[in-house]
């Protein structure tokens, strides 16, 4: 990533808290991620991680040379690089390269983790196509072939993390081994309305089976689809009523779900672990569309990276302004581990999130909002007995079945659309 152009607002010495800004490349699909038995023997899956640290070590050792300070690092990542960060915290020792982290919609306890033996037949039919392999995908030599030929025939692979995690994430946490160490943890309102969640014909039938498939036993996919009801007012982008945007009407359901399974869930549960540690966090839940997204996508994956560079298109003052405030919180953390120092532009004090508080900071319709998020749902009787009997069946369901997910948080999304169901506020927590 790069800094925006001049026309940005981005510039930290305006408010008196000048930072040195890093950004490294690192080795992505295949380069990054090999997968398969031999990159497994070779201990050699996550490469991109490794390029991660060696970035980070080059900062300690260098940026005093351009009046830097190297015990006061903040890394900080969106998507992918928040995820292979997130995962870099589960190593304690994590703290001798940063002080601090600022994770964008991505977190360690990804509910797909696998090992490198999961994606054995890919790696064999992506090595098969690579010009010049062909031959050897399936022996021990396909790194030295790889190395031979020229990078762009190597395009096409996933990411997995095995190898940076002696256990799974669930059972770090619960021992609490990871780096304790600040943070600002968050994500978009729509995070599953993006590429994360296909355009299809989706059915409750259908979903089950793409949970089933993914994450989780049928026993639980059953109940988990207990709590996102059939009706597109329910779910993502959310706020958005019975409007489908020409698409099916399951798709806003999926939307939702995969969403919460694979961001918002995960996100809480990293939170509430660290912030159970000591661990000072600060949450927030991004609700500002851009105004160039079509509206199905609703507040989608990735849109609070134009606010955080100051590079909004069309700006009017009042997204103008949300960026400053976007800008100041991230800047004055990075540089004090509090986005409350009382430099920058006037803003709402973003509240430390603890257990007791469970506080977040959300956007809403160019206005920042300090909210705990939560939901009073009025239900008739017999709607108000079927969703509490999945509540309760849930936390059983993740400790005894789900040792593949490493936490199950559940958010019952509401609108006006029934009598018996009315919408009051956002999530349920």
């Amino acid at each position: 990533m790069s800094l925006p152009s001049s026309e940005s607002p981005f510039n930290p010495n305006l408010q008196g808290t000048p930072i040195i800004y890093v950004s490294f490349n690192y080795r992505l699909r295949p380069l990054g991620f090999p997968q398969g038995r031999e990159p497994a023997d070779r201990k050699a899956p996550n490469l991109a991680l490794s390029d991660q640290l060696a970035a980070l070590t080059w900062v300690q050792e260098n940026i005093g040379a351009f009046g830097g300070y190297k015990n006061k690092a903040t890394v900080f990542g969106v998507n992918a690089g928040a995820i292979m960060t997130a995962v870099q915290l589960l190593n304690p020792d994590f703290s001798k390269f940063a002080r601090a982290t600022i994770l964008q919609s991505g977190s360690a306890a990804l509910a797909l983790t696998y090992g490198p033996l999961y994606q054995q037949v890919d790696w064999d039919n992506f090595v098969a196509g690579v010009p010049g392999c062909e031959n050897i995908f399936s022996t021990d030599s396909t790194f030295e072939c790889l190395r031979s030929v020229n990078t762009s025939a190597i395009s096409m692979s996933d990411h997995r993390w095995d190898g940076f995690m002696p256990e799974l994430p669930s059972l770090l946490f619960s021992k609490g081994i990871f780096a304790k160490i600040p943070f600002i943890s968050g994500d978009d309102l729509d995070e599953g309305s993006t590429v994360f969640t296909p355009i299809d014909n989706y059915t409750t039938e259908l979903i089950e089976d793409i949970i089933v498939a993914n994450f989780t036993p049928p026993v639980a996919a059953a109940a988990l689809s207990e709590l996102y009801p059939p009706i597109p007012a329910l779910g993502s982008p959310f706020n958005t009523g019975n409007d489908t945007f020409g698409t099916n009407p399951g798709y806003k359901i999926a939307a939702a779900i995969i969403g919460d399974l694979s961001f918002q869930s995960q996100r809480r549960f990293w939170t509430q672990t660290t912030s159970n540690a000591g661990v000072k966090t600060f949450e927030y839940l991004f609700a500002q569309p851009l105004p160039e997204n079509p509206p199905f996508l609703g507040v989608a994956h990735d849109s609070e990276i134009p606010y955080v560079y100051g590079n909004v298109p069309n700006t009017t003052a009042s997204e103008g302004a949300l960026s400053m405030a976007v800008i100041d919180y991230w800047v004055l953390f990075a540089t004090s581990l509090d986005p409350n120092d009382g430099k920058g532009v006037s803003r709402p004090t973003w509240e430390q999130y603890t257990l007791q508080n469970q506080a977040c900071q959300t956007t809403q319709r160019y206005a920042m909002l300090n909210l705990h998020l939560q939901a009073v749902i009025q239900l008739n009787a017999h709607d108000s007995g079927r969703f509490s009997q999945g509540v309760d069946r849930l936390p059983q369901l993740n400790s005894a079945y789900l040792p593949s997910l490493n936490f199950l948080a559940w958010f019952i999304r509401a609108g006006q659309t029934r009598s018996e169901i009315k919408f009051l506020l956002l999530s349920l927590l």
